[in-house]
Formats: structure tokens, sequence, C-alpha cells
């Protein structure tokens, strides 16, 4: 594919998602699914400031509450027990591609709440915040870079002893790999092997 055809393409997948746009901000049956949690981000990337400011201020009046949990009237579907904090740093970054600091300061204390402060990590299941719970790969790489565009790095920073944790638990599952670890070095691909893969 060429340049002109990748372009054409994203304009169509823009269009589409516009044309989902309700007109009070939402997207798709709210009371159903999570669909739009990545909405703010994908039109913000793609210049679509208006529906992109839209979209997260429906998304700040029906389902964030002042201390920034995505709560509300759509129900958490997968979220509700497993990469619970997903969503939320999804939406995060959104709102800090748009400068909305009014949904990224309570966003982002949210999100803190959910991380190991020993390892780094991100619990699966906010419920679950304690040394039995798992901390997995996939929503603590999107935690981590919705923490930077946010500008809180030192809290992006996984720490080295993650890895090596993860590794040696049992209850471990891991979705994805390519995390740093602190001081920007990249975890070895020696520890790496020790992680669990799992298809999802």
């Amino acid at each position: 594919m060429n340049l002109e055809s990748y372009r054409g393409c994203c304009q169509q997948g823009t269009d589409w998602l516009l044309q989902q746009l309700n007109a009070d901000g939402s997207i798709g049956p709210v009371a159903d699914d999570l669909y739009y949690y990545r909405v703010p981000w994908a039109f913000a990337l793609v210049g679509e400031i208006e529906a992109a400011s839209r979209a997260l201020e429906w998304t700040k009046r029906n389902m964030l509450t002042p201390e920034g949990a995505l709560e509300g009237v759509t129900p958490q579907g997968v979220f509700a027990d497993r990469y619970g904090c997903y969503p939320l740093s999804c939406l995060l970054t959104g709102a800090a591609l748009l400068q909305r600091f009014d949904v990224v300061r309570p966003c982002t204390a949210r999100l803190l709440t959910w991380q190991d402060p020993e390892s780094g990590g991100f619990f699966h299941d906010h419920t679950e915040r304690t040394s039995a719970g798992e901390q997995e790969i996939f929503p603590t790489a999107q935690a981590g870079m919705s923490l930077l565009v946010a500008g809180e790095v030192d809290a992006a920073r996984i720490r080295p002893a993650l890895a090596v944790e993860i590794a040696g638990q049992g209850n471990a599952r891991v979705a994805g790999l390519g995390l740093l670890a602190g001081g920007g070095h990249r975890i070895g691909d020696d520890v790496l092997d020790r992680f669990v893969l799992v298809d999802h």
C-alpha cells in the first residue's frame, strides 16, 4: 500500500466513527458496553478536535466521578474482572492530547491508585490491590504510556523488580512486552523469557 491508500483508509475510518457520534457526544448504545473510552484519543490523533472534545465531555459528565473513576451509566463489562485500568488509561491519553487538565488531573490520580508502589505494575482488579493480586503487563504498559503523556514520568517507570516478581508468580498473566525498566533500560530477554504469554 502507498501513503495515499493509508490516508484514504484513515479518512474512511474517521468518517465512519464520526457517523457513530450521537448528538450529545456519546457513541454506541452506552447502556450496553464501554464502546467509547478510546474515542477522544482516536479523534484527537486525526485532528477531529471538536468531535474528540464532545466525546470527552460526554464521558466526563456521564462516566467520571470527581475522583477520576470511570463509573456511571455504562457497565464495565470485561473490565470489571480484568484489565480494569485499561479504559481509564486510554481516556487519560485522549484528555492529555486535548489538554483537558480538568479530566487529566483526577484521572491521573485515580490511575495511580491502581499501581503497586513496590513494582510499578498495575493490578488487573482495583479490589485486589494486595501482594496476592495479579499485575499484568498489558494494562501496565498502557498505563505507563498514558502516564508519560500526562507528564508523570517517574510513575511511568516500571521497576526491574516487577519483571522478576511477575516472572516468579504462578498467577501472573502477561499480554505484552517492550517495557522499560527504571532508568530507561530495556528489560533483558533473560527476564522476559520467564513471562507467561496468554492468547486473548
